[in-house]
C-alpha cells in the first residue's frame, strides 16, 4: 500500500531519475533542493510504495496562492489514483493555509493530466506559446478554493 510523506534529502537521486522519465522535463537535484529546506514556502511530498518513490508533487505556497510546479507519477502506476491521493494532499495543505487559487502550467498535449485537473475543478485561463524547451505549449490552470471552515482540521 502507498503511504505520502515529505520529501527528504535522500530522496533526491530516485526523484530525479523519476523526473526524467515522466513528461515535466527532468528537474535536476539542484532544483529540488529548495523543496527540502524548512524556511522556504516551497513543499513537496512523494508517495512511496515497497520503498520506492512512485509519485511526486511540488509547490509554492504562498499566502493567499500557491503554485503545483511539478506532478510526476512513474509510468507503471499511473491510472492508479496515485496524482489523486498527491493533489488532496497538496489541495488539504492549501485550504488550511487559507490559499484562495492555485495556478498550474500543463503541456497542452498532456490529456491525462489535463483531465485529471478539470475534475478536480481547475479551469483553463490562458496558454504560453512555446514555453517548454521542447517547443509545446503550456496550458495556464486556475482552481479556486472554497473558504477553509474555521475549526476543521
Amino acid at each position: 500500500m502507498p503511504f505520502l510523506r515529505t520529501l527528504l534529502p535522500q530522496d533526491l537521486d530516485q526523484v530525479v531519475v523519476l523526473d526524467h522519465l515522466g513528461q515535466s522535463g527532468g528537474w535536476t537535484k539542484s532544483q529540488y533542493k529548495p523543496f527540502i529546506e524548512n524556511n522556504s514556502p516551497a513543499c513537496a511530498w512523494v508517495l512511496v510504495e515497497n520503498t520506492f518513490i512512485k509519485g511526486l508533487l511540488c509547490a509554492q505556497i504562498l499566502p493567499f496562492e500557491a503554485e503545483l510546479q511539478n506532478l510526476v507519477i512513474h509510468h507503471e502506476c499511473r491510472r492508479k489514483g496515485y496524482a489523486q491521493l498527491l493533489l488532496d494532499k497538496f489541495i488539504k495543505c492549501c485550504l488550511e493555509r487559507s490559499v484562495l487559487s492555485i495556478f498550474l502550467e500543463v503541456r497542452a498535449q498532456n490529456e491525462p493530466a489535463i483531465q485529471l485537473y478539470s475534475k478536480i475543478g481547475f479551469t483553463r485561463n490562458g496558454e504560453r506559446k512555446n514555453y517548454y524547451t521542447d517547443g509545446q505549449n503550456a496550458l495556464l490552470m486556475q482552481y479556486i478554493l472554497p473558504p477553509y471552515p474555521q475549526g476543521s482540521g
